[in-house]
């Protein structure tokens, strides 16, 4: 007898660990059920200890455990027991996640809703500035009020605190995707990631420029596809003419012109390179540049600027031109009439040079004070006129008298020194206005070594 109460007391310990296994389980569904419910803290915990007394009744009661239901109650108490200790803290953060899981949500959907609802200022000027409008204001006080509701500034300022900076940060770069992605706005990303660099962080700030760059070359990439179509629409077009012997060269040269048709393309219709004609004014402006040249020196810049093709505008039809010009401006400088052109700018350019750097300054500030031009516009002024009246000109006495009339007429009026300088010592019997000039200039650099003020 003492044999078969130990094997019923080992069966039951076995049933015992087997049942409290289950009610464990079936508590913990229990429990997942009330967290997931969206009750408030207090009714989860009153609602899981009706849960537990229920099951303690169930397991206990059943038949089937008739033989362990003392220990069993006992059991399943002690275990509920243990959870209910734990349970309200984990209720409480559960009901603090649903919040802020609602709050963020609910926050997402007022910032996208304000981030469409903006205005530009200076749009047009350097510093542009972007503010919310009447909806997308009524839209941030709406949500700013119920985060006050849900966490009173003054009971909760933490919390009110960080989901207004939430608002702030979410509001600003939803604002910041709408401006990215308008055509009309997109350039001005820059200037808005500026006004509000505080609340995007560094990551918002490469996505919204990312964005607005996407939509800045949308537009180019969509004419590129519809360029392409054309180019392979026309050049099937070409090649069917040259097939059909009646090749259309007026129409594809314009259409090369005008990048209808791609430089390769032309090629493989006609056979040959297209070359553009240039552009007419930047051509003109070449030519006078050649005619103005004075030197050989001069010309083989311009030379190496036409075939080097630095200056694309005048590269093609028009550089062939240019091209020969060079040559006969070239032969002219070597003529007589090119080599006076060239003596009388050297005249001019060295009058200029003998002015002492002393004197050049305190003539241009004389200049300055009584609004007369400075010797470096004299200079420019008097060449303009010796260009003028020689560029076309092939007799020499001409050419002299035009130099020693751009001179005269552009000659510097060192005379105003006598107003311009207090105390100036007099000018000498026969003394030249330039020699005086210079006179006067190193006398006022000796006062200014002794500290004296003109």
């Amino acid at each position: 007898m003492n044999f078969w109460q130990q094997q019923q007391q080992h069966q039951n310990a076995l049933d015992l660990v087997d049942r409290m296994g289950k009610f464990q389980a079936d508590l913990s569904e229990k429990k997942i059920d009330r967290l997931n419910s969206g009750q408030s803290a207090p009714d989860m915990v009153k609602g899981l200890q009706t849960d537990a007394s229920d099951l303690i009744n169930k397991y206990t009661t059943d038949p089937a455990n008739r033989t362990i239901a003392p220990q069993l109650a006992l059991s399943t108490r002690a275990h509920v027991a243990d959870q209910m200790q734990s349970f309200p803290a984990e209720a409480t953060e559960r009901v603090y996640h649903d919040l802020d899981f609602k709050f963020n949500q609910q926050t997402s959907a007022a910032a996208a809703m304000i981030g469409q609802n903006y205005t530009v200022k200076g749009a047009d000027t350097p510093n542009p500035t972007f503010v919310l409008n009447g909806d997308g204001l009524a839209a941030m006080q709406r949500q700013a009020a119920a985060i006050d509701q849900a966490y009173p500034p003054n009971a909760r300022p933490m919390e009110n605190q960080y989901y207004r900076n939430l608002l702030a940060q979410k509001a600003a770069f939803q604002t910041g995707v709408s401006i990215a992605t308008n055509p009309a706005n997109s350039a001005l990303i820059d200037s808005y990631i500026k006004q509000h660099a505080e609340v995007l962080t560094p990551e918002q700030q490469i996505t919204l420029q990312n964005q607005a760059t996407a939509t800045m070359r949308r537009p180019a990439e969509e004419q590129n596809a519809r360029n392409a179509n054309l180019d392979a629409s026309l050049t099937a077009k070409y090649l069917q003419q040259v097939k059909n012997g009646n090749l259309d060269v007026a129409g594809i040269t314009d259409d090369a012109a005008h990048q209808r048709i791609s430089g390769p393309n032309f090629q493989r219709v006609t056979g040959y390179q297209y070359v553009p004609p240039g552009d007419p004014s930047s051509i003109a402006d070449m030519s006078e540049q050649i005619k103005s040249a004075k030197s050989d020196d001069q010309l083989i810049a311009l030379e190496g600027a036409i075939q080097g093709q630095s200056d694309k505008a005048v590269y093609g039809k028009g550089a062939i031109d240019l091209t020969k010009q060079i040559e006969i401006q070239r032969q002219q400088i070597k003529s007589g009439a090119g080599k006076a052109k060239a003596d009388g700018q050297d005249a001019i350019d060295d009058y200029f040079k003998s002015i002492s750097p002393l004197s050049r300054t305190m003539y241009d500030e004389a200049a300055t004070t009584y609004g007369m031009p400075k010797l470096n516009q004299l200079h420019a002024t008097a060449t303009k006129d010796f260009d003028r009246h020689t560029r076309d000109e092939q007799d020499l006495g001409k050419i002299q008298d035009s130099r020693d009339s751009a001179l005269k007429n552009n000659r510097p009026d060192f005379s105003m020194i006598e107003k311009f300088v207090k105390d100036a010592p007099p000018q000498n019997p026969g003394e030249s206005a330039a020699d005086y000039w210079n006179r006067v200039s190193k006398w006022m650099a000796s006062r200014h070594s002794t500290g004296a003020n003109p």
